[in-house]
Parts: structure tokens; C-alpha cells; sequence
């Protein structure tokens, strides 16, 4: 696999998304270049044990640091994957979203314009966050409320409002990588199961369908980019979904790996509680996600969990060629 650009960045790549990535790129891509950022505010530290050799330089720096055009100024590609998240209750206020998210999208897209190149950004389908039934990039968007999604919104703007941004929407991550966490539903059930704690339902969405996608489907996409620059001249937002689903049926398929589970009902302010199932108008990226449900996810993670002998190297040797 051969990519067209020879030096990458990206922004926040010690990340449950990053880390991984990474790790796949130095089995498919091996001659690719790449450049890390990350301000360590999620001390994923262990995303960088037993370093890659493509990860050329890693930089400990804030997305918003005036310092990052001549960090970079060698890169021909910008990831921007670096976010405090939905799942973070003690910043996740519009103040912190504005101080934090928005402003390094806004220094990094000032960034990319200098050095004229591509950046491409991760926002998130919860951007649908009051809309229902079946939608895609075409559908009307009404303003969320959640800071986490409404300044995702904002930072979509931000970036497509430069010729050479681009916009990728993800479902709820699910998929192991040295930098993962376990909040977000399948990973955080997983969790729970493994560990013999009460699974965890939400009351007002343990029935609500919400889109889903898996690290493999994502790591598909991405090598597409870096394998084609004609993906830029498409479009410049794309929805990432490999299904949509509901918590009740993603804890019948852990249950197919542990029977015996036990349930907490429990209340969350947070929770969906509206169906929405999203999906992408553009036929090639819908060609590139094979993940029809988290089964393979799931049995992964609970792998990872259980095993006395689990190793990166090896899972990483043997992961399918991503075209």
C-alpha cells in the first residue's frame, strides 16, 4: 500500500484513534513519515510505549500553540484529531469546548492555510443531536445543545470553510488501540463485563437507535485519503457510520461472550432520546465500511481484558490489509 503524501501529522495522535492508527500504518505504509502531537491532557503515555519506527517526532504541545506552524512546517497532511470530549464531566462546558476545541481548529486550520496543505478534521454525528429518523450530509442540522456537539458544529464551519478542510462525522468509536478509554457505550460495557461490575443502562436510550462506527471501517477511510488526493475534490463533509444500533442490542451480543450479566437501569442527563439512523450519500465511502456490528469489536476488547499474554505487535501483524 502506498501512500501519496510522504509526512503526516496528527493532532492528538496518542488517542484511542491515533494510537491505533498509527500502529496500522507502520505495518501498511511503513515508508510514511509521521509527526505526533498531544498536550498529554488524557496522560495516554502508554500510546507511545514500544514507539513505531514511522513515528518520526512527537511533540508535546497544545493544538492552539502559536509554535505549531514551525512544528510542522514539514508535514504535508494535517489529521486534526485532538478534542476534550462529550465524556469529560468536569471540562465539558461551552467555555472549556470554546478555550480548548474551537480554538486549536481555528489555529490549525490558519495553520494548514499557511502551509497549504490539507487538513482533515474528526467531528461526530452527535452533531444530529436533535434530529430523527434517517438523515445524511443533505439533511438540516439544528443547533444542539450539548457543548460537546454544538461546538463540533462550530468547528465543521470553521474547517470547511477552507478550500482544502475536510469533515469527517463518526458513530460512537468502538475497537481497540494502545490508547483507548472505556466510556464511550461498547467499550465502557465491555469494560463492566469484564471486570464482573453491573452493566451500566441509560433509562431514556437503552432502546434509542444511534449510529456506531468501528476502528477498522475508520482506518479504511483514512488510508483512502492518504492513498488518493482525489478524495478532497469530491466533497468536504462525510458521515462515517459502520451501523446504527441500540445499547439493549449490543448487550445481547456481549452476551453471546459472557451469559451471565448483570444490569444497572441508571439515570443520564446525556442520553439520546431520540432515533436517529445516519448514514453517507457518497456510494465510495459506504463501499469502504464492512463492519455490519460490534461482534468482532467486542470480542477483541474482551480479549484484551481477559488475556494474560496480550500483545500489540502481534495484533497489529495480523490485522487485515485496510484498502
Amino acid at each position: 500500500m502506498k501512500s501519496e503524501f510522504k509526512h503526516i501529522a496528527i493532532v492528538g495522535g496518542l488517542g484511542h484513534i491515533g494510537s491505533g492508527w498509527v500502529r496500522v500504518l507502520n505495518s501498511q505504509m511503513p515508508n510514511l513519515q509521521i509527526t505526533i502531537i498531544d498536550n498529554f491532557l488524557t496522560q495516554r503515555y502508554n500510546s507511545l510505549h514500544s514507539r513505531t519506527s514511522n513515528v518520526v517526532k512527537f511533540i508535546e504541545e497544545n493544538a492552539s500553540s502559536k509554535n505549531l506552524e514551525s512544528i510542522i512546517n514539514s508535514v504535508d497532511i494535517i489529521f486534526h484529531f485532538a478534542a476534550i470530549t462529550n465524556m469529560d464531566p468536569k471540562l465539558i462546558s461551552f467555555s472549556n469546548i470554546n478555550k480548548v476545541n474551537i480554538s486549536a481548529t481555528k489555529n490549525l486550520v490558519k495553520t494548514a492555510q499557511k502551509l497549504d496543505i490539507p487538513l482533515v478534521f474528526l467531528s461526530s454525528t452527535s452533531v444530529y443531536e436533535k434530529s430523527s429518523g434517517s438523515v445524511d450530509e443533505d439533511s438540516p442540522i439544528t443547533e444542539p445543545v450539548n457543548p460537546y456537539s454544538l461546538g463540533k458544529l462550530i468547528e465543521e464551519n470553521i474547517v470547511r470553510s477552507y478550500p482544502k478542510g475536510t469533515v469527517l462525522r463518526l458513530g460512537t468509536i468502538h475497537g481497540i488501540s494502545p490508547g483507548m478509554r472505556f466510556h464511550t457505550v461498547v467499550n465502557r460495557f465491555c469494560w463492566q463485563v469484564a471486570n464482573e461490575l453491573p452493566l451500566t443502562l441509560w433509562s431514556g436510550s437503552k432502546n434509542v437507535t444511534s449510529p456506531y462506527l468501528s476502528l477498522t471501517d475508520l482506518y479504511s477511510i483514512l488510508n483512502r485519503i492518504l492513498q488518493d488526493r482525489s478524495f478532497f475534490q469530491t466533497d468536504n463533509i462525510f458521515n462515517l457510520v459502520s451501523h446504527n444500533s441500540t445499547p439493549l442490542k449490543i448487550v445481547e451480543i456481549i452476551k453471546n461472550f459472557k451469559s451471565e450479566i448483570k444490569i444497572q437501569i441508571v439515570n443520564e442527563t446525556r442520553a439520546r432520546l431520540r432515533d436517529v439512523s445516519v448514514g453517507s450519500k457518497h456510494q465510495y465511502i459506504n463501499e469502504l465500511i464492512t463492519c455490519e456490528n460490534p461482534t468482532e469489536d467486542i470480542q477483541q476488547t474482551l480479549n484484551l481484558l481477559s488475556s494474560d499474554d496480550f500483545c500489540w505487535h502481534k495484533f497489529y501483524d495480523k490485522s487485515p490489509n485496510l484498502e
